[in-house]
């Protein structure tokens, strides 16, 4: 079985590593978009006297005050950023064999590589969709027809700047641009990421990206339980799921 990674960052110091990790379990939850969690819950085990007096005391409701926080979780062979956000509480417990409890806000700031100054004259948005899928590290499948759509072909305007964010915040963006050039119609465009792809498609075809078997021998948890949404199913840890429909649920998995 491969080797399960699981560490935190609190202001860019590391607690965990590939190499040894600490006791760490987390939860955080997913509700349809790819580009953000929500705000998420971690706990650590067995930290000594001053990490443990760092994290715990340095914690405020003042938004500057705040303190980051990024999750990264995977197999040695494929481990991602799953989270990025500011610490809202951290709490010790369970003296003298301590356990943190930490309650985090999420923010598309912290989640992927930073991107600094965008700046365009007349530029199309399938030139912007295409660059910002680039800077995301996601590779872009648009069929022939939505490619060389209006839409698509449009120009974005004559001066299109980003000052400075995460390349999911840039790609959020540029969606939310062309979104206010699209009517919701027949021939509006939807957005998808699987697998590291994302998907431009027309919002009333089924998109043709390969759909992960999930059973016994890929992971599966239990047995799967169904719901008036869907299906509920807890799976072991992996970080190439992506989720596209806001109704799924996949619990999130201990390490």
């Amino acid at each position: 079985m491969k080797k399960r990674v699981a560490y935190l960052e609190i202001d860019g110091k590391r607690f965990g590593d590939e190499e040894r990790g600490l006791n760490v379990s987390f939860d955080v939850p997913y509700t349809g978009t790819n580009l953000v969690p929500n705000n998420s819950t971690f706990t650590l085990t067995n930290l000594n006297s001053e990490d443990l007096y760092e994290i715990v005391t340095n914690t405020a409701r003042f938004i500057e005050r705040r303190r980051n926080i990024k999750c990264f979780a995977g197999y040695s062979d494929n481990v991602k950023q799953i989270f990025g956000g500011q610490i809202l509480q951290s709490n010790p417990t369970d003296m003298p064999d301590t356990v943190v409890n930490i309650t985090a806000i999420s923010n598309i700031i912290d989640m992927g590589n930073k991107v600094i100054n965008k700046s365009f004259s007349d530029i199309k948005f399938i030139d912007l969709l295409e660059d910002a899928a680039l800077e995301c590290g996601y590779d872009l499948n648009i069929p022939t027809d939505i490619k060389n759509s209006e839409r698509l072909q449009s120009n974005a305007g004559r001066s299109w700047s980003f000052g400075s964010g995460s390349a999911f915040q840039y790609l959020q963006r540029v969606q939310t641009d062309l979104a206010a050039h699209i009517d919701q119609s027949n021939k509006a465009i939807s957005f998808c990421v699987a697998n590291d792809v994302l998907w431009v498609y027309w919002q009333n075809k089924p998109y043709p990206a390969s759909i992960p078997v999930i059973n016994k021998e890929t992971g599966l948890i239990g047995i799967p339980t169904p719901t008036e949404a869907g299906i509920n199913l807890q799976v072991l840890l992996d970080v190439s799921l992506q989720l596209t429909k806001p109704k799924t649920k996949i619990q999130s998995p201990t390490i």
